[in-house]
């Protein structure tokens, strides 16, 4: 039997036997059952695709790890959306449709100054990032630079943006 045979056979019966209680302790963490589902799918979806080595007394670490990871970058992604929203309803104008203008047509000028403050190649990581939705391994592989590079160089223009905007917003 191959390696990668032993391999999906030891995911498929760890799945199998214990899918359930993995989604009961994910949703204790959100509070949400069917999040908590796509979360654990997502995590068994993320070990089969990948081409690390699964030895099973760590496959259960492993798994916990992955929904771990994937909690903390959901709530990232949500603090990154909640500040956004601070800055929309942050607008002194009082008709609320015409704040809510301001405030995105503010928001999108301070965003766009901020990244043509940054060097060349941090502004296309950010905006491969933010706006392609792209994922630190994509861009790498995209645009040719290392990795660990990508992850520095996009660490250091989420910084170099969200300072520009504090200091213009006033958040």
């Amino acid at each position: 039997m191959k390696s990668s045979d032993v391999r999906l056979k030891l995911i498929e019966s760890y799945y199998a036997s214990d899918f359930s209680g993995l989604v009961e302790r994910t949703a204790l963490r959100v509070y949400d059952r069917q999040l908590a589902e796509d979360l654990v799918q997502d995590a068994f979806l993320r070990l089969l695709t990948s081409d690390a080595v699964v030895l099973e007394p760590a496959l259960p670490g492993l798994v916990y790890r992955t929904i771990t990871n994937l909690l903390y970058d959901r709530w990232r992604r949500r603090q990154h959306a909640l500040l956004y929203r601070k800055a929309l309803t942050a607008s002194d104008v009082s008709d609320a449709d015409s704040s809510a203008e301001v405030s995105v047509k503010q928001l999108t000028a301070v965003v766009e100054k901020a990244v043509s403050r940054l060097d060349d190649d941090s502004a296309r990581i950010y905006c491969m990032n933010v706006f392609g939705d792209m994922k630190v391994s994509e861009i790498a592989d995209k645009t040719g630079i290392q990795y660990k590079k990508v992850e520095n160089k996009l660490y250091a223009a989420r910084k170099a943006v969200r300072q520009y905007a504090k200091l213009k917003i006033n958040l």
